[in-house]
Formats: C-alpha cells, structure tokens, sequence
C-alpha cells in the first residue's frame, strides 16, 4: 500500500471509530433514558435513585431522563476522545438546551392541539431531543475557532445550573404545569 492509500484508510477507520461514538452516544442515551422512567419505581422510590430517574410523569421529569444519560455520556465521550475542554463545556450547554428545549416544546404544542398526548409520540419527541441535542453537541465540539473564556465560563455555570436545577426540583418542585403530571382525561 502506498503512504497516500495508508492515509486514506487511517482516516476512513477514524472516521467509522468517529461515527461508531456518536451512534453509541445517541443509542446508550435513549436506552438508558428509557430505563431511567422506571428506576425509581423499582427500587421502591429510594431517594438516591430519585435524583436521576422520573418519579412521576410530569414533562419535567421525562426532560430529566433525558439530561443524566446525556450528561454521563458526554463524560465518556470526553474522556475517550479528549476534545479542548472548552469545546465539550460549550457542546454540553448546547446539548442540555437542545433537550430542554425540544421535549416540552414539542409535548406542549401537540398535546395541546390534539387536546391529549400520545405515548408513541411522547417516545418520538424523547428521541427526537435525544438525536437532536447529540446533533448539536457533536457540531459545537468540532468546532475549529476557540471560544473565548467568558463564553467557557458562562457555559460551566449553565451547565451546573442546568444539573442543580434537575437535582433541586426533583426534591422540591414548584407547582407549575411542567413540574405536574398531565391530567389524565
């Protein structure tokens, strides 16, 4: 094989090795985000588990099955692929918004034209914030230019905001709509 042929197929395993992470950081998010709407429940409301596993079937609680695996995840991702950690700080706050964005916007739209939710599209509009949220965090790591400190900064306090926000209403949550299961009717 010549050095150009060896080059073209040292980048094509990378690139393979580079989408093999990805889809297993969409797939692992959305089954473990799965296993986490039942967690609580199984382990007879233990407040340890509460912390990251729905206790009731608020929109809230189905946004913060998402965030945990997400956040676990991009961990892993970090640690195996070793991005410039300003990157991963800025992707993570583009991943938790992506979610938080899209499960109650989408739930809320629907079911309130429909005038009901569906589970087959409450399971779509989890995946969809999933793929999407991935989408982002995968583009905002790749990016070449730097971002500034302040940016960085900004986006850490998001970032543990975000997580001390899920981990605080989880245990005292206000009683707005988000925060309550959907009137069953």
């Amino acid at each position: 094989m010549k050095g150009n042929e060896k080059t073209k197929a040292a980048k094509n395993r990378d690139m393979i090795s580079y989408f093999s992470w990805e889809s297993a950081m969409i797939l692992l998010t959305i089954a473990f985000g799965c296993l986490l709407h039942f967690t609580y429940e199984w382990s007879m409301n233990n407040p340890i588990a509460a912390a990251i596993s729905a206790v009731n079937e608020s929109t809230w609680e189905h946004t913060k099955i998402a965030i945990w695996p997400a956040f676990l995840l991009s961990i892993l991702y970090y640690i195996k692929t070793k991005p410039r950690f300003s990157n991963y700080c800025v992707a993570l706050g583009g991943l938790f918004s992506t979610i938080i964005f899209i499960i109650p916007t989408f739930f809320y739209t629907y079911s309130g034209i429909v005038g009901a939710h569906f589970l087959p599209i409450d399971i779509v509009i989890f995946i969809l914030a999933i793929l999407f949220g991935w989408y982002m965090f995968f583009c905002l790591i790749a990016e070449k230019n730097s971002y500034s400190a302040r940016s960085v900064i900004l986006c850490v306090i998001f970032d543990l905001a975000v997580l001390a926000a899920f981990l605080v209403f989880t245990y005292a949550p206000p009683s707005w709509g988000i925060f309550l299961p959907p009137a069953v009717g």
